[in-house]
C-alpha cells in the first residue's frame, strides 16, 4: 500500500496528499474510522477521500478499508492458505480455519459502519423489504427474513431467479431491495430493480458490479483477492455480514418494535415445531 501511494505522489492533489499521508502514518487506525472521521483527521472533505480513493484504483471508501485491513493481516507471517497434494489432514484443516478467520478479521476491521447504519436505517423506514439471495445465497435470504420479521414491514424473500425477476417488474413505492452475493457475477434481477429506481442495499464481494450498482454497497474481500481459498469462506463472510445488517437493524428499531418481533419469531418458533397447533 507504502508503494501505491508513493507512485501516486505526483498525481495527488495538495487535499488527495492530506488522506495519503494519514493513511500511510497509521493504516491501523484508518480501518477503524468513518468516511467523516478521515475526512476530519485530514481536514479535507469527504468528497476528497472519496477522489483519492479512486486515484488508488478503488470504488470508494469502504474498498479502501478492505485493502488495509487486508494488507495489515498479511504482514504478519501466516502458514499456507493453499492445501497440497499430500498435506496430513490436519494441517489442511488448520488452513481452512486459519482462512476463514484471516478472511472475517479482514471483514471486521474493514466494515463501513456508517453504511451500516445507513443500510439499517433505510429498512426500518421502508414499507416493504425484498430480501434477494442469489445463487448459493438463496438460503441465506430466508434466514435475513427471519432476523427481521416484525423489526421491518413487508418483509419478503425470494431465491429463484424467475420470482426475483417478477418482483423486479412490479415494484412499488417504498420497497427497498436487499440483495445478497458471493459471486462477482452481475445479476439481471438486480439491475432491473435499479432501474425501476428501487433502493439497492448490496452485500456482495469488493469490485463486484452489484457492489457498484448498489444505493448502499457492504463489500467484502473476494477470496482471490484476499489470498483466501474456496467459495465456501466466501459464503461465510457474506453470511457474517448479513448478520451485522440484522443486528443494526434490532439495534436501531424502537423499543416496541423489537417486542414484537421477538413475539413473532418465538410464535413462529413455536408453530413449527407443533404444526397441528390450533391458529
Amino acid at each position: 500500500m507504502r508503494n501505491r501511494l508513493a507512485s501516486l505522489q505526483g498525481r495527488l492533489s495538495p487535499a488527495e496528499q492530506k488522506v495519503a499521508a494519514l493513511v500511510a502514518a497509521d493504516p491501523d487506525a484508518v480501518t477503524r474510522m468513518n468516511l467523516a472521521a478521515v475526512a476530519k483527521a485530514a481536514r479535507v472533505s469527504e468528497p476528497t477521500v472519496i477522489r483519492f480513493c479512486r486515484a488508488l484504483g478503488l470504488g470508494g471508501f469502504s474498498e479502501l478499508r478492505l485493502e488495509l485491513a487486508r494488507a495489515e493481516h498479511s504482514a504478519a507471517p501466516a502458514p499456507a492458505r493453499v492445501v497440497t497434494a499430500g498435506m496430513a489432514v490436519a494441517d489442511a484443516a488448520r488452513t481452512g480455519c486459519d482462512a476463514t478467520i484471516a478472511g472475517l478479521a479482514a471483514l471486521r476491521d474493514g466494515l463501513d459502519h456508517r453504511a451500516l447504519e445507513d443500510a439499517a436505517r433505510r429498512l426500518l423506514a421502508a414499507r416493504q423489504v425484498e430480501i434477494w439471495g442469489f445463487a448459493e445465497a438463496a438460503p441465506l435470504a430466508e434466514a435475513t427474513a427471519w432476523r427481521l420479521f416484525g423489526l421491518c414491514r413487508g418483509v419478503v424473500a425470494r431465491g429463484e431467479a424467475r420470482m426475483q425477476a417478477m418482483a423486479a417488474a412490479g415494484l412499488e413505492a417504498g420497497t427497498v431491495v436487499v440483495c445478497l452475493s458471493a459471486q462477482r457475477e452481475p445479476w439481471h434481477a438486480a439491475e432491473a430493480a435499479a432501474f425501476a429506481g428501487a433502493p439497492l442495499i448490496a452485500l456482495a464481494p469488493a469490485g463486484s458490479p452489484l457492489l457498484a450498482m448498489g444505493t448502499i454497497g457492504l463489500g467484502f474481500a473476494h477470496g482471490e483477492e484476499a489470498g483466501l481459498a474456496g467459495p465456501m469462506i466466501r459464503h461465510l463472510m457474506l453470511v457474517a455480514l448479513a448478520e451485522a445488517l440484522a443486528l443494526a437493524v434490532s439495534l436501531m428499531a424502537s423499543p416496541a418494535a423489537r417486542e414484537r418481533a421477538a413475539l413473532m419469531q418465538a410464535d413462529g418458533a413455536a408453530g413449527w415445531q407443533s404444526p397441528r397447533r390450533p391458529l
